[in-house]
């Protein structure tokens, strides 16, 4: 991007210093002969820069800057005073050093030269990189918008692409997923560092500059399973000579020290597929568990470089087969609850049955001894006029008041009492089933109280319909006696 305005200010030039990052892009050249340039050479080179960054030119004869030029500057007094600079006598080489200083304007920062990017990637230790992504990813996602190089890679959040290109994005995961890895692994870094695995698998959407993408899947892929890695095991921390501790608690307790400046063989890439697969929906810590226990068993000399060859495979069939077993549990406890259920609403339903049958031969009872009286006095005293006399008219009206008594001061407040207990037994079941199914689960089983709800129902009308009968049969009878 430098060779045309370098070349209109100098026929023969050594570049000492050309190098771009996140941060800057940094132009240092020397020359013996500096050339007189034209306004619109200028102008262009300048035009060029995004809107987003600026830009800093100083031409030096030795150490003195005779002509500089910044944003918001004039472009003429600049040209004018690199023409006046000119000494055709001078002994010292011509510097011209140029400083694109980049920033971050809505997600977006410029990348001027993809290879001189990528080897400043490639410079960076592992902490640097971390740094320098946790930085710009703050706001979930990051477009590096390219300026003279046309390529399209992207991760789930970082995208590289020709300034002006749409870019469709869905970060809305990102935060949850970082939460759930604080649910089940303990990264000591973690407050530095907010990055996932899945930050850095890239894909190459136009497969153009394949070599490019090569050289930048080679980086990513590290550091791709460097978090991948952290996002499976117990505790992780990395330390200041670029290496990774970490613990992974499974059926062997691990304990490995990692170089991320050793080479990451075609094996270590199952640690991404592993971490996908843990993080893609279902109970995460129970994935995470059976995971790490297989992982503890199919590596080698405590190393999780190591790991063997579809180790994927064998997590996936233990999950399955702990799946079948936890199913199994399941439907075992389902059952076992609906059958404690039906057994108490039988109860239940037992109470409602004797509460009315009491009532009926209440009814009955209360009846029968008054019909009876009738009778017998009729009988004895030869009388049918005045068959109840005023004793026992007395005495009928005391059998229904004890007959009362007994009734709503004994055996309808005992029945409602077994109901209540039965009720609060009902309850403890479910409160005990708490602590095993989630509310919602628990909810579905019990249908929200519905049964109980129900036979609640039906004992409270079944216990007004028939007190109304006994009501009006002792109406009745009180009547009979008294007309009697």
């Amino acid at each position: 991007m430098y060779k045309e305005i370098i070349q209109q200010l100098a026929n023969d030039y050594a570049i000492k210093d050309y190098r771009e990052s996140f941060s800057n892009v940094i132009i240092n050249i020397e020359t013996s002969l500096l050339l007189a340039p034209n306004f619109e050479s200028v102008k262009n080179f300048i035009d060029k820069i995004s809107k987003r960054d600026s830009i800093r030119f100083k031409i030096l004869d030795g150490e003195f800057v005779f002509a500089q030029y910044s944003n918001g500057s004039s472009i003429e007094k600049f040209v004018k005073e690199i023409n006046e600079g000119i000494n055709e006598e001078c002994e010292n080489l011509y510097k011209i050093n140029i400083e694109i200083v980049k920033n971050v304007v809505n997600n977006e920062l410029s990348i001027y030269d993809i290879k001189l990017f990528l080897e400043h990637l490639k410079e960076q230790s592992l902490r640097g990189l971390l740094y320098e992504f946790n930085t710009i990813l703050k706001d979930n996602y990051i477009i590096f918008r390219l300026q003279k190089d046309n390529i399209n890679f992207a991760s789930n959040s970082i995208f590289f692409s020709m300034e002006g290109e749409e870019i469709n994005y869905n970060t809305s995961e990102r935060d949850n997923q970082l939460n759930r890895r604080i649910e089940v692994c303990n990264f000591l870094n973690s407050s530095e560092y907010k990055l996932l695995a899945s930050d850095f698998e890239f894909c190459n959407y136009n497969n153009t500059n394949a070599e490019d993408y090569l050289k930048l899947e080679s980086i990513m892929n590290k550091m791709k399973n460097v978090l991948a890695i952290i996002g499976i095991c117990d505790i992780s921390a990395i330390d200041e000579k670029n290496q990774i501790r970490v613990v992974l608690n499974g059926y062997k307790r691990i304990e490995c020290l990692i170089n991320y400046e050793d080479n990451f063989d075609a094996m270590v890439d199952q640690y991404y597929k592993i971490y996908q697969w843990l993080y893609d929906g279902g109970n995460l810590s129970d994935k995470v568990g059976i995971a790490r226990n297989i992982i503890s068993l199919q590596i080698s000399n405590n190393n999780l470089l190591s790991i063997e060859k579809n180790t994927l495979d064998s997590i996936r069939s233990s999950y399955e087969i702990y799946l079948k077993e936890s199913v199994n549990k399941y439907l075992e406890l389902r059952a076992n609850i609906n059958k404690n259920i039906l057994i108490l609403l039988s109860s239940l339903g037992g109470l409602i049955d004797e509460l009315i049958s009491i009532i009926l031969r209440f009814i009955v009872g209360g009846l029968s001894v008054v019909f009876t009286v009738i009778v017998m006095n009729s009988i004895t005293s030869g009388n049918l006029v005045e068959v109840i006399t005023g004793d026992l008219a007395i005495i009928c009206i005391g059998a229904i008041i004890i007959l009362n008594i007994i009734l709503f001061g004994i055996i309808v407040p005992n029945i409602k009492d077994k109901f209540k207990r039965y009720e609060n037994e009902f309850e403890d079941m479910k409160e005990t089933y708490r602590y095993i199914l989630n509310p919602e689960d628990l909810d579905k089983i019990f249908d929200k109280n519905k049964f109980i709800n129900g036979k609640k129902e039906d004992f409270s009308k079944g216990l007004k319909k028939y007190m109304k009968l006994w009501t009006i049969i002792q109406i009745i009878l009180v009547a009979t006696i008294l007309i009697a």
